[in-house]
């Protein structure tokens, strides 16, 4: 009972500073939410919980306090959050009990970005809802259901580019410009659709080491990996029909993508992209793909690099994971201070054509 009398005297002192202004009448028993605010992810497994307390003594009773729940967001009932419940109960003998605001929430594969929803105490009995005051501060919580689902700023498989059905080989001048040939594989892209367009262009510091000559470069189909004689790929594309491939450059290239409008008020921004490197041959330290992020400040470090191995031949990432033989999906998140618009670029480096990279999905995605 002594702390009971002791909870009471310090919730009165808390809320005694909310009445200075306030003509009305003042009830000394109230019940009320621990916190006006929660928020739960889309994809949480179990209950979102908050405490509720009485400002008296326990009680003989049980006591029941109704509640509601409303979304200006149109979130559903049954399907966007669950609720088996219209009231909660502080059992007798307790004055603080901890409730499931929700039982569960929907998971749905729509980037809808976060929404939210109010629970609103109702009077129980001589219990009114929320501090006493015109406010009636912590009668209700506003519940924010966070996405979990990524919306696309920019992304490309390479499938609304032209890719020629009997060729994977690409004949190259040596020049730091690389343009689209008649019947060849498409290094450069205009965007007209969905897709990222992108240029190609060949290091200029490297311009020195690299020479013409004609190789597995460019978009490239299933068809005509299929229909070819090359034994090089060891593999066909997986997430569509077409990719970027390169392969025994002698030197590094550079595909710059289209810039992507990144929106404020994230809460995530990833790059992902979807690579095959070779298994059954020798890349050294200096045969490398890159992925960089531009922005107005400059490129920065790469976020993702799958380099080679002068000792064990293989290929691995900034993790030392190995990332050859297989088809791997890599996502990387990006740091707060790069959240704005720019563009990817990924380089590609190596020196036989059997040191082989296939790209086949690059994408710049967050949560909203």
């Amino acid at each position: 009972m002594k702390n009971s009398i002791y909870i009471l005297i310090v919730m009165l002192f808390l809320v005694a500073g909310c009445f200075d202004e306030y003509d009305g009448e003042i009830s000394d028993t109230w019940v009320s939410f621990q916190s006006a605010n929660a928020r739960i992810s889309e994809d949480a497994e179990g209950p979102l919980q908050m405490t509720l307390s009485l400002s008296a003594p326990v009680q003989d009773e049980d006591v029941v306090v109704p509640f509601s729940i409303t979304s200006e967001d149109g979130l559903l009932a049954g399907t966007d959050y669950f609720q088996s419940a219209s009231s909660f109960t502080i059992p007798a003998g307790q004055n603080i009990v901890m409730v499931n605001l929700l039982d569960s929430v929907g998971n749905n594969e729509e980037a809808l970005g976060d929404r939210s929803l109010l629970v609103t105490l109702g009077d129980a009995g001589q219990f009114t809802a929320g501090f006493p005051g015109p406010d009636k501060e912590k009668s209700s919580v506003t519940v924010v259901i966070g996405e979990d689902d990524f919306t696309i700023f920019g992304e490309t498989s390479f499938e609304e580019v032209t890719a020629p059905d009997d060729n994977t080989r690409y004949s190259r001048a040596g020049t730091v410009e690389m343009e689209n040939n008649p019947g060849d594989p498409s290094v450069d892209f205009i965007a007209t659709g969905s897709e990222l367009g992108f240029d190609t262009s060949y290091a200029q510091d490297d311009l020195d080491d690299g020479e013409s000559g004609s190789e597995n470069l460019g978009v490239v189909s299933n068809t005509a990996i299929t229909a070819g004689a090359d034994t090089d790929f060891e593999s066909l594309f997986e997430r569509g029909e077409q990719g970027f491939v390169s392969a025994d450059l002698d030197g590094r290239i550079e595909i710059t993508f289209d810039e992507v409008t990144i929106p404020e008020n994230l809460t995530t921004l990833v790059v992902e992209i979807t690579f095959y490197a070779n298994l059954n041959t020798t890349f050294e330290t200096e045969d490398a793909m890159e992925v960089f992020y531009v922005t107005a400040d400059g490129r920065g470090d790469p976020i993702m690099s799958f380099r080679g191995d002068d000792d064990t031949r293989a290929v691995t990432d900034l993790d030392g994971n190995r990332t050859q033989g297989e088809w791997v999906t890599q996502l990387v998140e990006l740091p707060a201070e790069r959240w704005r618009d720019g563009r990817l670029v990924v380089t590609m480096r190596n020196g036989a054509d059997t040191e082989l990279f296939m790209l086949d999905y690059i994408a710049i995605k967050g949560i909203q």
